[in-house]
């Protein structure tokens, strides 16, 4: 038993026997010119022995049974837990062992520390970072002199990679397929983004790989760019139930990146014709922009 307890309880069982002697006092008033005569003790009977814990003893062994319950020799079932730290591995878990680590460390300041608003803002400006893709720059590419051949040339080849990686009549957007395996449940529907994503890795390699007219450079780059972009949209969207907090990321910034590709991808064949390609009605460029007239 706790000292503490253990004390107020001898504490308030003195002040009640004391209690019970003042009562139980009562000197017999006399007259003041009489002298009052002895009397013999009175012998009072102590209260009767309350038994507030039922002394049964079912199995007959000499031990009361409420102490058999006090003294149970099984011990408490307790859930085995592993102690080994494993390291974050996903956006997911790496943003929620950051922002509660900043969240304690910020606590420890006080009224000097920043409100759990600007931890918020931070983390979502550090989320935001973390769906940044790195940028080809005109040194991860070969320029090459521009003429109206190069230009007809590469704008044809460009075509003719895009053409190459086309999906099958039929098949789902990526976007169809994410709302299916959402709505389902069930992760193994994601698989049917693999085509997708492959197709999009052979038109980047191919695009790496070319020879760029000199004044066609920015617009090859922007195009590249966001098939990297949307490449890597499309590929988050596979981890869709093992890091939802990078998927998310990736899916928020998706529409954006459609945008850009449609701009980027006008730009690059417009550009083409503008600087001095003259196509063919047979030129595969046809098979992938129209031009109006």
């Amino acid at each position: 038993m706790n000292s503490r307890i253990k004390g107020a309880l001898l504490i308030g069982g003195a002040l009640v026997a004391a209690a019970l002697v003042l009562v139980q006092y009562r000197p017999t008033p006399t007259a003041p010119t009489q002298v009052a005569a002895l009397q013999p003790p009175t012998i009072v009977d102590g209260p009767t022995l309350r038994e507030y814990i039922p002394p049964e003893d079912s199995d007959g062994d000499g031990v009361p049974d409420w102490q058999e319950l006090l003294d149970q020799t099984e011990p408490l079932a307790v859930p085995q837990r592993s102690t080994t730290f494993r390291e974050p591995d996903t956006l997911t878990e790496e943003f929620a062992l950051d922002f509660f680590q900043s969240y304690v460390r910020n606590s420890s300041f006080g009224g000097f520390g920043r409100s759990p608003d600007e931890l918020i803002a931070q983390a979502s400006d550090e989320l935001v970072a973390q769906a940044q893709d790195t940028l080809r720059t005109s040194a991860d590419i070969r320029a090459i002199a521009s003429t109206p051949g190069t230009l007809r040339g590469h704008a044809n080849r460009v075509a003719a990679a895009i053409d190459a990686a086309r999906l099958p009549e039929g098949t789902r957007n990526e976007l169809e397929i994410v709302q299916a395996a959402v709505a389902r449940g069930d992760a193994t529907l994601l698989q049917a983004l693999d085509p997708i994503i492959q197709n999009y890795s052979l038109i980047i390699t191919e695009m790496e790989l070319m020879a760029v007219p000199d004044v066609l450079v920015k617009e090859h780059l922007d195009l590249l760019n966001t098939f990297v972009a949307i490449r890597n949209d499309v590929s988050a969207f596979r981890y869709l139930f093992s890091d939802p907090m990078y998927a998310l990321l990736r899916l928020r910034r998706y529409p954006g990146d459609l945008d850009g590709m449609a701009v980027a991808y006008e730009n690059f064949f417009e550009a083409a014709r503008e600087q001095g390609a003259r196509f063919e009605p047979d030129d595969p460029v046809y098979t992938v922009y129209e031009y109006s007239e």
